[in-house]
């Protein structure tokens, strides 16, 4: 009923196909890997004449180091199939009786996120009015 109104919500659950779905649903966004790399060298190197009017002998130390940072761009899940199994709270009393839930709403964005899904936190105890 609720996917009539175009909102969604989901809990944690292992259903691959309803994991799919979600993050389908939610899209994908471009991250970046940053990639760096370092270098060092050094060397020494002379060179001279025996046969020199004054006997010199002229040399050189060398060192060098080499940095370089790449970055590239790539299309991944903003909330990968997995993320649904593994991170979301389930309703025990190690939480507190508390289940995370990810809200999404089709065509609208949350005004707290800017985005059209929100991770919320929903009380699984039940309590009567006035209690």
């Amino acid at each position: 009923m609720l996917s009539k109104f175009g909102t969604r919500i989901f809990h944690a659950n292992s259903s691959r196909q309803t994991n799919q779905f979600a993050a389908e649903l939610i899209g994908k966004v471009e991250k970046f890997h940053i990639g760096r790399s370092q270098s060092r060298g050094s060397g020494s190197g002379g060179g001279g004449n025996r046969h020199d009017a004054g006997g010199t002998y002229q040399g050189h130390d060398s060192a060098n180091v080499t940095r370089s940072t790449s970055s590239s761009g790539y299309l991944d899940w903003e909330l990968p199939p997995d993320y649904f199994s593994k991170e979301l709270r389930i309703g025990t009393s190690g939480h507190r009786f508390k289940v995370d839930g990810i809200v999404v709403r089709t065509g609208r964005s949350w005004r707290k996120t800017k985005k059209h899904w929100i991770k919320a936190e929903f009380d699984q105890r039940c309590r009567a009015p006035g209690i």
